[in-house]
């Protein structure tokens, strides 16, 4: 259902138990014919997508791992080859998602990924070595362009006080004045570590000014 509680083709929901839900939002890249932000039908498979600009990375960059669980409704216990956008891709539309609407969540889903998916230099490397193969350039150079404007100090703006780093502190934890101490000690440690892993992508080399 979307927000007027008619139905949607894109997006399936799934009551799952008492309390769960589970939604699902089907997805595709743009087109001359369909613009980003746009529904079109998925030929053959009787479902609409969203088409979201530079989606499309995900064919070439991602991940697979196998899963072992249980089918709802009583189908079973299956095993199944799950395939998901790598490090760089998702830093890549985490990145543009959040320069384009600006969701908290967008910058708090990066800054974890970033954060954990390996230590910062691991992380770079991926991303150094994914942007090597000269594939998706226009993503990749527009990405690390939203980091640095979102994230890192520049024309005398403190990297912290940057609107990627405010987005995600709040995220995490609220906008309670009694919290303000922690959140700016987060927002100083998130534009430190963007900055610095912007460093490593550029070999070494400056890519913005003070957290």
């Amino acid at each position: 259902m979307n927000a007027n509680g008619k139905p949607s083709s894109w997006r399936w929901q799934r009551q799952v138990s008492a309390h769960e839900y589970v939604m699902i939002e089907f997805l595709r890249d743009t087109s001359e014919e369909l613009p980003g932000g746009k529904v079109g039908t998925v030929d053959g498979e009787g479902i609409s997508a969203l088409a979201i600009n530079h989606i499309g990375i995900v064919h070439d960059w991602f991940a697979q791992r196998e899963i072992t669980a249980e089918l709802l409704d009583g189908g079973g216990v299956a095993t199944e080859t799950v395939r998901y956008a790598d490090v760089t891709a998702f830093l890549v539309l985490k990145a543009l998602a959040f320069d384009d609407r600006a969701e908290n969540k967008d910058a708090a889903d990066l800054v974890h990924v970033m954060r954990y998916a390996g230590d910062l230099e691991w992380v770079a490397e991926q991303f150094r070595s994914r942007r090597g193969e000269g594939k998706h350039a226009n993503a990749v150079d527009s990405a690390l362009d939203a980091l640095r404007l979102r994230f890192c100090g520049a024309d005398g703006v403190e990297g912290h006080l940057r609107d990627g780093p405010v987005a995600c502190a709040r995220f995490m934890y609220g906008s309670d004045e009694d919290l303000s101490e922690t959140r700016i000690l987060e927002q100083r440690q998130i534009s430190g570590m963007v900055t610095e892993f912007l460093r490593l992508i550029e070999g070494g080399r400056d890519s913005a000014s003070q957290a």
